[in-house]
C-alpha cells in the first residue's frame, strides 16, 4: 500500500501544461514538520510506501529530513521530481520527468544528478510526457533510458493537441524500450481508440 504526500505546490520550473500551478494560490505554504509527523502517525500502520509529489517536492525544506525519518521507520520512500535539485538523503525510488533532459539549460544538471543517483543504487523511473514536440526527442529518450532507467513510464500531456498521432508515438517508444529490456508502463487515462488492434495486442491492452 502507498500514500502520496504533497508537501508543497511550489516549483522551480515553469513547465507547459503543469497541473499543479492552479493549486499554488490556494495552498501557497509548505507542509510543516509537525503536520508531516501527524500524517505519518495517522497512516503508518496502513502504508509502507510514502511517495512525495508536488509541485516540486525537493523544494520542501524538510524533504531530506523526511526521507531519513521514514527510512528509520522502515518505510519505502519514493520521490516524483523534475530532477534538477539533488537530494542529500537517498530515497529508495525516484521518478524523474525525462522531458526536462531535452532542455539544454537543465540537461547537464539533471544528467549529473542521474549519474549520482545511479551510483548510489537508487531505482530510477524516467517519465516521458508525450506532447506535440516529442518526436524530435525520440532517440534521445531511448538513449537516456538505456543509460539511466530501471523503468520508464509514458503519459500523454493533457490537454491533447489536435493532429498528433499519440498512439503511434506511445507504441513506437514502448516497443523500442521493450526490445532493450526496459520495463515500460503507460500511465494516466489513455483512450484505447488511439491504438490499432496490432498495437493493442502488443501492449496487452
Amino acid at each position: 500500500m502507498q500514500i502520496y504526500i504533497i508537501p508543497t505546490y511550489i516549483c522551480n520550473l515553469e513547465c507547459k501544461k503543469c497541473y499543479s500551478k492552479k493549486y499554488l494560490e490556494e495552498y501557497p505554504n509548505y507542509l510543516s514538520w509537525i503536520k508531516f509527523i501527524d500524517i505519518f502517525n495517522f497512516f503508518k500502520s496502513k502504508y509502507n510506501n510514502f511517495i512525495f509529489i508536488g509541485g516540486e517536492p525537493t523544494k520542501w525544506k524538510f524533504i531530506n529530513e523526511s526521507i531519513l525519518f521514514l527510512h528509520n521507520q522502515n518505510k519505502y520512500v519514493s520521490i516524483i521530481t523534475n530532477g534538477t535539485i539533488r537530494l542529500k538523503v537517498i530515497p529508495n525510488n525516484l521518478t524523474i520527468t525525462g522531458n526536462n533532459i531535452f532542455n539544454h539549460e537543465l540537461k547537464d544538471d539533471i544528467i549529473s544528478n542521474l549519474s549520482f543517483y545511479k551510483k548510489n543504487k537508487v531505482k530510477i523511473r524516467l517519465r516521458f510526457n508525450i506532447d506535440e514536440k516529442f518526436t524530435k526527442y525520440f532517440h534521445e529518450a531511448i538513449s537516456f533510458s538505456k543509460k539511466f532507467a530501471d523503468f520508464v513510464s509514458i503519459s500523454i500531456l493533457y490537454p491533447m493537441d489536435n493532429g498528433i498521432d499519440y498512439g503511434n508515438i506511445i507504441f513506437d517508444l514502448s516497443k523500442k524500450l521493450h526490445f532493450n529490456s526496459i520495463p515500460v508502463t503507460i500511465i494516466r487515462a489513455t483512450p484505447l481508440c488511439l491504438f490499432d488492434q496490432e498495437q493493442r495486442n502488443f501492449s496487452n491492452i
